[in-house]
């Protein structure tokens, strides 16, 4: 039995590349047909995620939402939860307003107007990828939090919530070696689980990755294709 953890925005999924798409999707399904475990490990929350992976007829067993602040079973029950502190969630919106950012708060399952259960705090770019990364490290620098600037958002997540410590949370919930997990994935967020796994990267990856040397496959499926064989 092997276990993949996969991200899901530009990995998994292109929003106009359906063939693709589905392609990565029926090599997922073919993978646990044949008694292998699929994690979906992606920085969307529940509420971003279910929908779409319901339309896509994207099967798993586990579904890591929030870079792993939230865990769910194959049956969408919540089995692991991590919030950020209300004080810091309190902090990081501030910061966020201070420059210039119009910060969001998400509670996993809706965007809310309070930090009580606040799983992620998110704002979009107001000026560009340099400016947000600046904003980043104030909120590093600053606050116990796990923070990184994706395509579009700046995201705030409590300290533990991310990709890494997601695969050693779903390790843990299976009863499996680290060594039987594979994960791929293609940004910045996908940076730690990338270094410290059995890893990959899809085409187009996330030039910040380079310093890992990656193993690069043109798609999911071909690198399910490989971990099938082997």
């Amino acid at each position: 039995m092997k276990v993949l953890g996969s991200d899901f925005d530009n990995t998994i999924f292109f929003l106009n590349d359906p063939i693709q798409t589905k392609s990565n999707v029926d090599a997922i399904n073919k993978f646990r047909e044949q008694g292998n475990i699929f994690c979906l490990i992606t920085g969307r929350t529940f509420m971003e995620t279910k929908d779409i992976v319901n339309e896509l007829n994207l099967t798993f067993d586990y579904l890591a939402c929030g870079d792993g602040a939230m865990i769910f079973n194959k049956n969408l029950e919540c089995i692991k939860l991590n919030t950020l502190d209300q004080d810091v969630a309190l902090k990081a919106i501030k910061i966020l307003q201070d420059n210039e950012y119009e910060p969001y708060i998400e509670n996993g399952y809706a965007i809310t107007d309070t930090v009580v259960d606040c799983v992620k705090i998110s704002a979009e770019y107001c000026k560009d990828k340099e400016d947000a990364e600046r904003v980043v490290k104030i909120l590093n620098d600053t606050l116990d939090v796990y923070a990184y600037a994706s395509r579009i958002h700046v995201n705030v997540n409590n300290p533990r919530s991310h990709k890494r410590q997601a695969v050693i949370d779903l390790a843990n919930i299976i009863n499996t070696s680290l060594d039987n997990f594979y994960v791929i994935g293609d940004s910045i967020n996908d940076y730690e689980m990338i270094e410290s796994y059995n890893s990959a990267v899809v085409k187009n990856y996330n030039k910040e990755l380079d310093a890992l040397h990656p193993k690069v496959c043109d798609s999911v499926a071909e690198y399910v294709e490989e971990l099938m064989k082997n």
